[in-house]
């Protein structure tokens, strides 16, 4: 069961998360935004199709034990991710990622490691990760706000202690680029 669980961290697991992290990335880490995109972009894609028939045979694998069964399995769930598409841009490794990634990872270790005697699970919880993405979000969350407030102190102090001469742009280009710079 161990060699099952690292083909599926090493071969499934890495490379559904990178697509779903470049996905949760462009969205702004807004979960809204990235369920609209998952809704528009992946749900509705042959590869989960084959998922759900591979978590079908799988489920079915786990009862019967026929090696045919688990074969084919392995075969529609294979297949799902060879038909998954790839992304036009991934996603910059920060180490907010960073800190997703070791959540989702925890998210998805911690059922396989207490339901190892089902293969379903693994499968199972492969189709749900982009929902465990969203739920590693959540509990990252307070982690990500104090990082976040550390940072806005910084900028404040470092604002009123240069004290600089505030500009007002206006016309028609550059304005956005001029706030972010």
């Amino acid at each position: 069961m161990i060699y099952i669980i690292l083909f599926s961290i090493l071969l499934i697991l890495v490379p559904k998360v990178i697509i779903f992290f470049g996905l949760f990335q462009q969205n702004g880490y807004k979960i809204n935004k990235y369920l609209l995109n998952l809704k528009k972009h992946y749900l509705k894609t042959v590869s989960v199709y084959l998922e759900y028939v591979a978590l079908i045979i799988m489920f079915l694998y786990s009862f019967n034990k026929d090696w045919y069964l688990g074969i084919l399995g392995i075969f529609f769930m294979l297949s799902s991710f060879l038909l998954t598409e790839p992304l036009i841009i991934y996603p910059k490794i920060t180490k907010r990622i960073i800190r997703l990634f070791i959540m989702v990872l925890l998210l998805y270790i911690i059922p396989l490691c207490i339901f190892n005697k089902h293969l379903y699970v693994l499968l199972l919880e492969t189709i749900f990760l982009p929902f465990l993405i969203i739920l590693s979000s959540i509990i990252n969350k307070p982690i990500e706000e104090i990082i976040n407030n550390y940072y806005k102190k910084k900028a404040f102090n470092k604002l009123n202690y240069i004290n600089p001469l505030i500009i007002g742009i206006t016309g028609s280009f550059g304005k956005t680029s001029t706030e972010n710079i």
